[in-house]
């Protein structure tokens, strides 16, 4: 009997689980929250849920790329749980313990990423590198655990960037992008960082269309996810679809003002794209229009310290600053 309570309970956990993926996916941290307290309340132990709650706070602050607000207190917060997870995958065998081996690998690197984006790069490094042994004796373990090569696609493709200087390290971007695509079919959700973060990759290559495709394809399911949304308008401003990127810009603001918190990052770049298409286009009246909208808008101190709010509003301003007065 106690087994069967306890297969019940984690099969329940796991459908809390599933709700908050979906709640993820939709950018509402708070419902996705919410559902792993569902999950713990039935089953305190469940590792998933456990590793949800780290995941779901560090995509709120890429999201929001609220490092300098949010950063410091993201690394004691995922510390805390990361202990917490190895206890349990210590009690766990088989393809448990290899599930919570992954999320133990993924909390650690996520916290190399946050470690680097607040400046603590010596940290950040000891962190990827310990991330990336364990992802390796995940694949070690079972090759066909696509979810674990993304931690090594980004380790590869952005570190060895950084570290090439090291005579032995070398460039390992071509292999850092074979293993993101890898990861890009993992089961849901963890195909969907993937996808973005190959997104981006692709357009750092000018590699334009192939970019648009898996965007639009995350969009067709998520239409309103303001990630996806600002890589499809980014797409349009840099090819020089200024038309196109118009639209794409105001479906960007429109959904960034909806959110809450608004989502100033996203909301300014918005605001940027149809300054500079408005620009671009010779439509001075439109871009003067957009500018004085941006310019006017009263961002809340914390967010305000945010650097891409900083740049956005910066560029707007030396465009408004540079059209004619009428």
């Amino acid at each position: 009997m106690m087994c069967a309570r306890v297969t019940a309970a984690d099969a329940t956990a796991s459908r809390w689980c599933d709700s908050a993926d979906s709640s993820l996916l939709r950018q509402d941290y708070v419902s996705a929250t919410r559902s792993l307290g569902e999950a713990l309340r039935v089953d305190p132990r469940h590792p998933g849920a456990i590793y949800r709650l780290i995941m779901i706070r560090q995509t709120e602050i890429l999201d929001y790329e609220s490092y300098v607000i949010h950063g410091r207190g993201f690394i004691r917060y995922s510390d805390s749980l990361l202990q917490v997870l190895k206890i349990v995958q210590s009690g766990l065998r088989g393809r448990d313990s290899l599930d919570c081996l992954f999320y133990v690998a993924n909390t650690v690197g996520g916290r190399a990423v946050i470690q680097a984006k607040v400046g603590n790069w010596f940290a950040a490094i000891g962190d990827a590198y310990t991330s990336m042994n364990l992802l390796h004796q995940i694949l070690d373990a079972d090759s066909a655990y696509l979810a674990a090569y993304l931690g090594l696609g980004i380790f590869d493709y952005y570190l060895s960037q950084n570290l090439k200087w090291i005579p032995w390290f070398g460039d390992r971007k071509k292999e850092g992008i074979r293993n993101i695509r890898k990861a890009a079919g993992a089961p849901f959700p963890f195909d969907i960082g993937a996808k973005n973060t190959l997104c981006w990759i692709l357009i750092e290559q000018d590699r334009y269309a192939e970019a648009d495709s898996i965007c639009r394809a995350v969009l067709d399911r998520y239409p309103d996810n303001s990630v996806f949304l600002r890589v499809a308008s980014c797409i349009r401003h840099w090819t020089h679809e200024w038309s196109a990127a118009i639209g794409e810009g105001r479906r960007l603001i429109a959904v960034s003002e909806k959110r809450t918190p608004v989502n100033w990052s996203d909301l300014l770049a918005g605001y940027w794209v149809l300054v500079d298409c408005y620009n671009q286009l010779g439509n001075t009246s439109e871009c003067a229009r957009a500018a004085d909208r941006a310019l006017a808008l009263k961002i809340p101190e914390p967010y305000a310290k945010i650097s891409y709010v900083q740049q956005h509003l910066s560029s707007i301003r030396k465009v408004r600053h540079s059209l004619p007065v009428e």
